[in-house]
C-alpha cells in the first residue's frame, strides 16, 4: 500500500522509520529532495503520519512537502503534488490542508475529479474554521472533521447526517502517540480515517470510492442500513466528462460556459432510451465518467434502468427534468452501489430535512424573479458581468440545468427552509454577494432578501422593478427583450442600490 502524506514534511527521527520517499514542491513549480535534518522537529506531517502508522502500519510512506514552516501554501503545489501521485502509483494520500476561496473552486474541482477519475482515493481534514473547505468538501474526497462532543474513544469514528458542507465522518482526533496526546483538530481526525481505508483496500483490494466509502460507513459507530448512503449526492460536483442523452427533443446548452466537457450527445424518444443508451456508453466508454439525461417525460421504470446500464459501465448518472412528484426510492436503483446519482429529489431532500434556525447572512443577497420560458442565459450573461468586474459572486438558481454551469440548484420550497440553506451555506463561504435567480415569477412564498428584482414582460416590452429591503425603488428597466444589454442594465442596477 503506497500513501502520500501532502503537508509539511515527515521527520523520520520522530516518526521512528524512514520513509520511502521525501520531496519538496518548490515556488518554481521544481520537485526536489528534502530531508528535516533536526532529530527533535515536530512538524504537522509527522504526526498525521504517525496517525497513520499508529492505526495502519503496513503501508510505504511517501511524504510531498508543499507547505511552509507556517503551514501556508500554494494551492498550485497541491495540484503538482496530486498530478505526482498519480504519475506514481500512490495509491490513497492524506491532506490536512484546503482553501476556502472561491476563487480556488472551479480548478480545484477540476483536479479532484481528474486524479479521482485515475484511481487516486483522497482523504481530506475539513477546515477548523467550520469553512466549506476545498478538496475536503467534493464528492470525490472523503472529507472528514474532529468530534467535539467528547463521545468518541480512540479509533471511533461516525457519519454525519445531512451534509451541507460535503463533511461525511467525524472521527476521533486526540490519539495517543509516544505518550502525548494531540490536539483536537481536524487535521489529527483525517489521518485516522486515511488509515482505515488503508485497512479497506488491503484487505479487500476495493478501488470504487463510492464502495470504499459504502465499507468505511459500515465500520461506523452509527453505521445505519440506509439505502442511499453515499450514492444520492444533494449536489453533482464530480461531473466533468460528460455523455448527453436528450430524451424526446434537444434542449439548448452553451457550450462555452458550461464547467463540463460534453463528448457525445444523443437525442432518443423515450421508449427507445435503454438499448440507445447502452449502444452510446459502450462508444464513449474511455471519455465519460456521467452519463447526463435532460427529460421531460421519462418514464419512471427508466430512471432504475438507466442506472444499471451506467452501473455496468462504471459511470455516474445525472437526470435533469422539470417534474418533481416523484418518490424518491423510486428513483434511487440501491442495487447500483458502484455509481454516484444525482436527482433534484435528492436537493429538495436535503433542504427540507435541515433542522436549524436562519443565520444572520452578511453578504448582500438579491433574489431575481424571471418568466418561467426566459433563456438560462440570463444567468450566465449576469454571472459574467460580476466575474468581469472582480466580484466573487455566488449564485443559485431553481432551475436544474444550472448544475452543469457551476451554478448551485436551490429548489423552490418555502421561504423559512430555503433562508435554513443560504444562511448554512453562504456563512461556510466567502462570497461578495449572493444571487438567487429564480424562473417562474408568480412565486407567493418569497424568501426575503435584501434586493429583491420582478422582471416581466409589460406591454410589448420587458421590465424590471426593484424592491430594497422591502420598499420599492423607483429604478425600473424597459427594454423590448433581454439581452446583454438588458443584464447590464441589470447589473448596474444592482450594483447602485447596493453602493
Amino acid at each position: 500500500m503506497k500513501i502520500a502524506v501532502i503537508d509539511d514534511g515527515i521527520n523520520e527521527y520522530l516518526l521512528g522509520e524512514p520513509v520511502v520517499q521525501q520531496l519538496i514542491f518548490n515556488e518554481d513549480f521544481t520537485i526536489d529532495a528534502y530531508t528535516i535534518d533536526s532529530p527533535e522537529r515536530i512538524t504537522h506531517g509527522t504526526i498525521c503520519a504517525g496517525i497513520i502508522k499508529h492505526y495502519y502500519p503496513e503501508i510505504y510512506m511517501y511524504s510531498l512537502k508543499i507547505l511552509s514552516s507556517t503551514l501556508r501554501g500554494n494551492i498550485q503545489k497541491l495540484y503538482s503534488a496530486l498530478e505526482w501521485c498519480v504519475q506514481n502509483d500512490i495509491q490513497v494520500v492524506n491532506i490536512s490542508l484546503g482553501s476556502h476561496c472561491s476563487a480556488d473552486l472551479l480548478e480545484t474541482q477540476r483536479v479532484i475529479n481528474k486524479v479521482a477519475g485515475q484511481g487516486l482515493v483522497i482523504v481530506s481534514a475539513a477546515s477548523n474554521h467550520n469553512y466549506i473547505t476545498y478538496p475536503a468538501s467534493f464528492s470525490n474526497v472523503i472529507g472528514v472533521k474532529r468530534e467535539v462532543s467528547n463521545t468518541l474513544h480512540e479509533g471511533e469514528f461516525y457519519l454525519n447526517d445531512n451534509i451541507i458542507d460535503g463533511i461525511e465522518f467525524t472521527a476521533f482526533a486526540r490519539h495517543h502517540l509516544n505518550g502525548k496526546e494531540c490536539s483536537n483538530s481536524n487535521s489529527f481526525a483525517a489521518p485516522m480515517i486515511t488509515a482505515k481505508v488503508c485497512e479497506l483496500i488491503g484487505k479487500s483490494h476495493l478501488t470504487n470510492l463510492q464502495q470504499i466509502k459504502l465499507m468505511l460507513s459500515k465500520m461506523a459507530n452509527n453505521y445505519r442500513d440506509d439505502k442511499h448512503l453515499f450514492i444520492c449526492y444533494a449536489d453533482p460536483d464530480w461531473i466533468s466528462d460528460i455523455l448527453v442523452c436528450y430524451v424526446n427533443g434537444k434542449c439548448k446548452l452553451d457550450n462555452l460556459n458550461l464547467c463540463v466537457n460534453i463528448h457525445g450527445e444523443i437525442v432518443v424518444p423515450a421508449e427507445s432510451v435503454y438499448d440507445a443508451v447502452d449502444a452510446a456508453l459502450l462508444a464513449y466508454n474511455e471519455n465519460i465518467e456521467t452519463l447526463v439525461v435532460i427529460s421531460r417525460d421519462l418514464y419512471p421504470d427508466a430512471y432504475v434502468e438507466l442506472q444499471w446500464i451506467a452501473s455496468k459501465y462504471n459511470k455516474n448518472v445525472v437526470f435533469i427534468d422539470n417534474y418533481q412528484g416523484k418518490d424518491m426510492n423510486k428513483i434511487v436503483n440501491n442495487q447500483c452501489t458502484n455509481i454516484k446519482l444525482w436527482h433534484s429529489l435528492f436537493k429538495i431532500h436535503n433542504i427540507y430535512t435541515l433542522n436549524s434556525t436562519p443565520l444572520l447572512i452578511e453578504e448582500p443577497m438579491v433574489s431575481i424573479y424571471i418568466p418561467a420560458d426566459t433563456d438560462f442565459e440570463v444567468i450566465l450573461w449576469l454571472k459574467g458581468q460580476f466575474k468581469n468586474n472582480n466580484y466573487n459572486s455566488y449564485f443559485a438558481s431553481n432551475h436544474p440545468i444550472g448544475v452543469l454551469y457551476g451554478i448551485d440548484y436551490v429548489p423552490e420550497t418555502n421561504s423559512a427552509q430555503t433562508s435554513s440553506y443560504f444562511s448554512l451555506i453562504l456563512n461556510k463561504k466567502s462570497y461578495d454577494i449572493a444571487i438567487y435567480v429564480l424562473y417562474g415569477y408568480d412565486i407567493s412564498d418569497k424568501i426575503e432578501t435584501d434586493i429583491e428584482i420582478d422582471i416581466e414582460p409589460l406591454n410589448g416590452y420587458f421590465q424590471a422593478t426593484f424592491a430594497v429591503n422591502g420598499l420599492c425603488q423607483e429604478r425600473i428597466i424597459n427594454i423590448k427583450q433581454i439581452d446583454e444589454t438588458f443584464i447590464r442594465e441589470l447589473y448596474n442596477s444592482i450594483i447602485y442600490l447596493l453602493s
